[in-house]
């Protein structure tokens, strides 16, 4: 996707984005906000490209109409020069992800005063009582302007103050960071005690409404969940139903196949395929006006919900929904879907590019999120810590992480009363002061040895609960070809 027609990079070092492809040119203009804070692949692969959207991003501040904080979300196209609200909490929490996958603070230091002025903008704008409900109108990446109070936005606001909080406090900014905590922490009581219905989240719209989707079951309901578990934030609602309103989503939204289901305005799915559809009202509560594409099915939402399943502990039905999607994309063609540019041109199946708003579609890259929960992957370059918390196959696990300036393989083995674990370094340098690790429950950790490619280094554990942490009397730093191997004893 980087190297074909969505992206481009000038002459001038400006990197471009369009959201997809289409039959001549790139599909939707200008780096969309809205779109692209969904992508994670490109952050966590290169994250010196992330570095330069955020600053390309940030960077419009400088412009008199944006100097109050808002980023349109276009890039300095002034006839779509409007803030989306969830493009502009992307952003926010795309800088934080951006620190984290950095070896220093400098990058934060300079970009921090811009930050914050976005934080303070979706403040002043949409809770100017400070009380972590929002209102007002919302526009969003369903191209319309949502209303109200939901846990859509409301949850992705929540993700974006803790991780502004975060910020501030590295920037000895206690006043801010506690503003920020203040408003979270009320919002998260606010939107929990008013939006659960029981079953999932929903809509409490303004009286005058907006583009709304009511009492639907949204793909997205709890959007800043799946982004704070990215970051080591989170959770914001009580984790009981965050299960349970993703295993609604499931049981109301999840089609085996779409035989006799209208697919509007566009048809994505060939009706003998699965998929996960954006809203749902369950007991026939559907109102004739609502919001756009409801009843479409698009593969970058259906990944972030099912990582999201996959983070509360739901891995089946997650890994479930990541299969539909798979399997969709398996190389074989299908035909007589939507046939416009800014739609799959009438034809799906590529396995190397998915399909939305044109081919090779960005949103699509919220995909590498299903790896970051498979391995429970935490990471934080600037204070050298990594840790890990397998999902997928906890017992004997293996898969690909990328770090600041490495990248290489983490690998865990539990055996009757024992647990190995292994960081093994492909490609560059991985500077680590602390590891975390999970065990299993009920189980006393004890340190058995630890050594980098045979060599023992001193590293003083620590446990509470089920999680165990490593920390070196002196950080360390493993190089290509080099790996550290902690052997746990467990006892019940």
């Amino acid at each position: 996707m980087l190297r074909g027609k969505t992206c481009f990079w000038g002459r001038d070092g400006f990197f471009g984005c369009w959201e997809g492809v289409g039959w001549d040119d790139g599909a939707a203009h200008g780096n969309c906000t809205h779109v692209w804070q969904y992508a994670q692949a490109h952050a966590r692969l290169f994250p010196e490209i992330a570095r330069k959207l955020r600053e390309e991003a940030f960077g419009q501040m400088t412009l008199l109409a944006y100097a109050e904080g808002g980023i349109p979300h276009r890039y300095k196209m002034m006839d779509w020069n409007h803030v989306a609200f969830d493009g502009q909490c992307g952003e926010i929490l795309s800088a934080y992800r951006e620190h984290l996958n950095q070896s220093n603070q400098k990058w934060l230091n300079e970009w921090w005063p811009r930050i914050k002025k976005a934080t303070d903008y979706l403040i002043t704008r949409y809770d100017p009582d400070e009380d972590g409900i929002l209102a007002g109108a919302q526009w969003n990446t369903l191209d319309g302007n949502l209303s109200g109070s939901t846990s859509w936005m409301g949850t992705l606001y929540l993700a974006a103050l803790e991780a502004s909080e975060k910020m501030a406090v590295l920037q000895n900014d206690s006043n801010t960071a506690s503003v920020y905590r203040t408003t979270r922490l009320s919002g998260m009581k606010k939107q929990n005690e008013s939006l659960w219905n029981g079953e999932y989240y929903i809509q409490k719209p303004d009286p005058m409404g907006q583009s709304d989707y009511f009492n639907g079951c949204h793909i997205d309901q709890l959007l800043g969940e799946w982004w704070a578990g990215q970051l080591g934030l989170g959770p914001y609602y009580p984790t009981d139903r965050i299960k349970t309103a993703m295993n609604s989503l499931v049981k109301y939204n999840f089609r085996a196949n779409f035989r006799g289901i209208t697919q509007a305005p566009r048809k994505f799915v060939d009706d003998d395929d699965a998929g996960l559809q954006m809203i749902t009202w369950p007991n026939n509560g559907r109102p004739k006006a609502h919001m756009s594409y409801a009843d479409e099915v698009m593969s970058g939402f259906e990944y972030d919900a099912a990582a999201t399943m996959v983070h509360f502990g739901s891995v089946k039905e997650g890994y479930m929904i990541a299969k539909a999607v798979s399997d969709r994309y398996d190389g074989r063609l299908r035909t007589g879907l939507c046939p416009s540019q800014w739609a799959c041109w009438g034809y799906s199946g590529n396995p190397f590019g998915d399909d939305e708003c044109g081919k090779f579609y960005a949103r699509a890259m919220s995909s590498w999120s299903l790896l970051l929960v498979s391995q429970g992957y935490i990471y934080n370059g600037p204070e050298k810590i990594i840790g890990f918390d397998p999902k997928w196959q906890p017992e004997e696990h293996a898969s690909f992480f990328t770090g600041a300036q490495a990248w290489g393989l983490f690998l865990q083995k539990r055996d009757k009363g024992s647990q190995k674990v292994n960081i093994k370094v492909s490609w560059g340098n991985l500077d680590i002061a602390e590891v975390r690790l999970t065990v299993d429950p009920d189980c006393k950790a004890g340190l058995s040895g630890i050594q980098i490619s045979g060599k023992p280094v001193s590293a003083e554990l620590t446990q509470d609960g089920n999680k165990v942490v490593l920390k070196f009397e002196e950080p360390v730093s493993i190089g290509a070809g080099k790996e550290l191997g902690i052997t746990l004893d467990l006892v019940k």
